[in-house]
């Protein structure tokens, strides 16, 4: 028999199973859970609050590269268990899995400390009020290296980092400058501070305080942690409850906004994470008040009941399970929705000059909300518009709902670039998108006018994905309501047999609604609804007859929400002292 050569030995020896050194398990286990200098302050930071701290201070040298301290005035940690603090699965947050279930704190698997210790060295003074008084442990790849009496005086605890992955190489090659790290370190300390208002942070960088949050409601909080980014005046704060949870948003007006979603921030039980459907939620909720792809600053803290949620699915618990997530996302669609409303948005957060999209004082940004696809078109001659053309069946006529006499009287310019509609009213010019604000009216009527359910002669058929039907089964009872009839063929194929009568004219608009979003009823109504009253509406480039355009300016000006269906103001006000300053008076 032929022997094995050598380096078919060695492939075998290869394949064969062995158990990993401690140190090098536990080092394996801290790529997991400490990825980068701001993870270190992420875990320190957790067991800080954890220990019911006043105040925090962090100190960071070179983006954390060099050094990591946190300070915090909590309970401490007595000298005969700061041994036991740097091993694996160490904890004093829980005892038995059972306790998963109501878990408060930040920290609770005994992970953090000896993954910091597994790949850096370690220095912990603390001191409890008990009688064993301050200590010092040194520890160096996951090992007690020294524990000794130390100077201190009240309670607390003082961790030192430094040599960060020393012993993983691997991980160190791959971080970035020292300010890329620095800025991520800054970005966790922040994350942490906005959602503990009673605790006072302080942040510093080679020794000079950078920043400091002290103690406040959550408002000012945020506006200390964003020193130069809002504006006085731009964040507002709603709360409300629901069965088992509660949830304070506070959020922009909007005047101010972004066109990332950067900023709205989901914090759950004070911990930051990532979770699309409810960050989906605060989108939804400022939907009626902002262009497409412009989006809110947000900050949504969820207090839930913990047996309704677990933390316990990803290394560092930036993901978790909700067993209520679609009834808590309805809650702050519907609580920003109404709290945009009952604050007048289109009046407090109207876009002003220097104040669209951005910070204030910043150049007007070319693709400002008010200028939709590049400008108007062109001024040509063609038959004006009437109200006699308006009241055509197919699009109701304006003043239903309103007075037949201005509540206000308001003075009509005229039309500018066959576009706006320019009327003065008190000390002010309103400059009216008639596209806009036609499509608000339509949207409005289209909402209250469905009629009775006829029965469709010959049903219309629509195809969905598989997980498409399954939305659909569970809003079946919604979309009843809204008066639509529809009955499953097989997993994927539906019939439509009735609808409200006024939607037959737009059979095309609703098959492509049912088949393209993703949808409750109530998002799956605005879908249709504004699709229908763009297609309606008149158009930029169309001229107005004056009895009309005294209607649409009426309308506009008396609606309570002055946007179009998709989120564009359908006007801006110019001031008389604005007017003054635009040409030096």
């Amino acid at each position: 028999m032929r022997p094995e050569s050598t380096s078919e030995t060695n492939q075998n020896d290869s394949r064969r199973i062995t158990i990993l050194r401690d140190i090098d398990a536990q080092r394996l286990a801290a790529g997991e859970v400490i990825e980068r200098p701001a993870s270190v302050v992420r875990e320190l930071l957790d067991n800080a609050i954890d220990a019911g701290c006043s105040n925090i201070d962090v100190y960071i040298e070179d983006g954390g590269l060099k050094s990591i301290r946190v300070i915090d005035d909590g309970n401490g940690i007595d000298s005969d268990d700061l041994p036991l603090s740097i091993l694996p699965h160490a904890t004093s947050k829980i005892r038995t899995v059972e306790d998963l279930l109501n878990t408060r704190t930040l920290g609770f698997r005994g992970e953090a400390l000896a993954s910091i210790a597994a790949c850096a060295r370690i220095e912990i003074t603390s001191n409890t009020s008990g009688p064993s008084g301050p200590h010092k442990l040194i520890a160096r790849d996951g090992r007690q290296l020294s524990i000794v009496p130390a100077q201190g005086g009240s309670p607390g605890t003082n961790v030192f980092i430094t040599n960060l992955f020393h012993s993983v190489p691997g991980r160190k090659r791959f971080l970035k400058r020292a300010s890329t790290e620095g800025s991520l370190c800054r970005q966790q300390f922040i994350e942490k501070a906005i959602s503990f208002p009673d605790i006072g942070f302080k942040y510093y960088v080679q020794g000079d305080m950078k920043l400091f949050i002290p103690t406040g409601d959550l408002t000012k909080r945020i506006y200390s942690a964003f020193p130069s980014l809002f504006p006085k005046d731009s964040l507002r704060e709603c709360r409300k409850e629901g069965e088992h949870y509660s949830f304070t948003i506070v959020s922009s007006i909007p005047g101010f906004h972004r066109r990332d979603r950067k900023y709205i921030y989901i914090f759950v039980n004070n911990r930051r994470i990532q979770e699309y459907a409810l960050v989906q939620a605060v989108s939804y909720g400022y939907s009626d008040v902002l262009p497409g792809g412009a989006f809110p600053y947000a900050f949504v803290f969820l207090d839930i009941d913990p047996t309704l949620v677990d933390f316990n699915i990803h290394p560092a618990k930036k993901e978790v399970r909700f067993k209520n997530l679609p009834e808590i996302h309805h809650r702050i669609v519907m609580a920003l929705r109404t709290g945009l409303n009952a604050d007048g948005a289109g009046r407090t957060g109207r876009p002003t000059p220097g104040f669209a999209g951005g910070k204030p004082g910043s150049d007007k940004d070319e693709s400002d909300p008010l200028f939709p696809d590049g400008g108007c078109a062109p001024v040509y001659k063609k038959p004006a518009i009437t109200s006699d053309i308006l009241k055509d069946a197919s699009v109701p006529p304006w003043r239903s709902g309103h007075p037949t006499t201005p509540s206000e009287p308001f003075i009509y310019h005229g039309q500018a670039f066959s576009c706006y509609l320019i009327a003065e009213k008190g000390d002010s010019i309103f400059l009216i998108d008639q596209h806009a604000a036609h499509e608000r009216y339509l949207y409005n009527r289209f909402k209250t006018r469905k009629g009775g359910i006829q029965k469709l002669l010959v049903p219309i058929h629509v195809e969905l994905e598989e997980e498409e039907s399954l939305q659909m089964v569970k809003v079946m009872g919604e979309l009843n309501d809204l008066g639509i009839r529809m009955e499953q063929k097989d997993s994927t194929t539906w019939d439509i047999t009735g609808l409200p009568e006024a939607w037959h004219p737009v059979l095309d608009s609703l098959v492509d609604v049912l088949t393209t979003a993703v949808f409750t009823a109530e998002d799956f109504e605005k879908e249709l609804f504004s699709g229908m009253a763009c297609r309606s509406a008149v158009k930029d480039g169309d001229v107005l007859d004056e009895t009309t355009a005294i209607e649409l300016i009426d309308f506009a000006l008396t609606e309570d929400q002055p946007y179009c269906p998709h989120g564009r103001p359908i006007y801006t006000v110019i001031t008389r002292e604005e007017l003054n300053a635009l040409v030096g008076r």
